[in-house]
């Protein structure tokens, strides 16, 4: 009976551990950008306003039409970032969940890629983003 309960516990307390080290901590895009290789492939999550949103047209995907990709600016007061949003498959409907000027929360994978001879160019940041949700909604 002892032997059972410390692995029942330990079975039960798992799921709990994965799902808090999926969350990231809302940081700033000016420490971002001073850390980028740190935070290359990592998720985090920032805060910011969208500016310069562009949608893409339905587009091919690997096995299916893409519907909703669009692309903005997030802006806040340490600096600004790309942010992509890859849309859905088959769904006609799909449209961006924000609009120019929107307070957004971005939770997403840091893109960093470099500019050529390392130190002659800035690197490019870009947040491919898995969710997108406009604050106070």
């Amino acid at each position: 009976m002892w032997l059972i309960y410390p692995v029942t516990v330990s079975i039960l307390l798992v799921p709990l551990h994965v799902l808090s080290a999926g969350a990231a901590d809302t940081m700033n895009i000016k420490d971002l950008k001073s850390n980028a290789m740190s935070y290359r492939l990592r998720t985090v999550t920032l805060h910011g306003t969208v500016k310069n949103l562009r949608v893409f047209p339905p587009h091919p995907g690997k096995v299916c039409t893409v519907y909703g990709s669009y692309t903005f600016t997030l802006v806040e007061d340490s600096g600004e970032v790309d942010v992509e949003k890859v849309g859905l498959c088959h769904d006609e409907q799909h449209t961006p969940s924000v609009d120019e000027g929107d307070d957004v929360t971005v939770q997403g994978q840091v893109q960093f890629f470099h500019a050529g001879d390392l130190g002659t160019k800035t690197p490019t940041i870009l947040l491919h983003a898995q969710e997108v949700m406009k604050i106070g909604q």
